[in-house]
This record gives structure tokens, sequence and C-alpha cells, in this order.
């Protein structure tokens, strides 16, 4: 089924960036998010369409999930196939409407394992 991975209040504008674990990704523009009544359960931010399932190293399906969602700008840093990290500006991900499966960020078939944000900017201890 499906299940939550973020709550987050918002105000009218900005926008979420998502990534899924077969490396598709997107930005929502939150004005395009309906205000939901009581009792709502939320809403659907990314439809995974018809994606093929892969296989991992025991031969098990991997489901389509969604691996990060953050509210913008961000940097991430990708787990590809859990062989090595690779960052990228959520700035870089497309815009696109709520329904809609994203773009696919990397070449091949890889697998997502994590994604990470970064801050690249230092903060100051005052040491």
């Amino acid at each position: 089924g499906d299940e939550c991975v973020m709550i987050k209040q918002v105000n009218g504008d900005g926008e979420i960036a998502l990534c899924t674990n077969y490396g598709f990704v997107k930005r929502v523009l939150v004005s395009q998010i309906d205000i939901l009544g009581r009792y709502r359960k939320g809403i659907k931010v990314i439809d995974f369409g018809k994606v093929k399932e892969e296989k991992d190293e025991t031969g098990n399906k991997i489901k389509p999930a969604l691996v990060f969602a953050s509210c913008v700008p961000y940097k991430v840093v990708l787990n590809v196939d859990g062989e090595y990290l690779t960052a990228y500006s959520t700035e870089n991900f497309s815009i696109e409407n709520r329904t809609h499966t994203g773009r696919q960020l990397l070449r091949g078939r890889h697998i997502i394992k994590g994604a990470y944000p970064y801050n690249d900017k230092l903060k100051n201890s005052g040491n």
C-alpha cells in the first residue's frame, strides 16, 4: 500500500523536490497542491505509472518507492546501486505537475539505495 514519506506545513509558494528509487526526479509547485479539508488522508504527488520492476541480487522484485522528498533548494546526494555517491542540485530537477512520474536523472538501469540532503554552506562555529 501507500505510505507517507513527508509531512510538512508549507505556505502557498515554493517547491517540493522528489526522487524515486528508480532515479526519476521532479519538482512540484506547492501552488498546485489544493488545501485539504478535514479528515483527508493526504495527496498523491507522484505516479509511478508503468515502471518496469527490477530485481535485486537475490532475485526479489524491487517495488517503485519514493526515497527523497524535501522543500527546495537543496543539494541531494544519491547512493547509486550501493556502489557510489553522486550529488545533484534540486534546482536541476524539472518542474512537473503533481501526477507526473518525473524525468529520469541517470541513464541506464540504476537503483537509488538512498538520498540525503546536503548543505555545502559551512557554518561558523564561533571558535
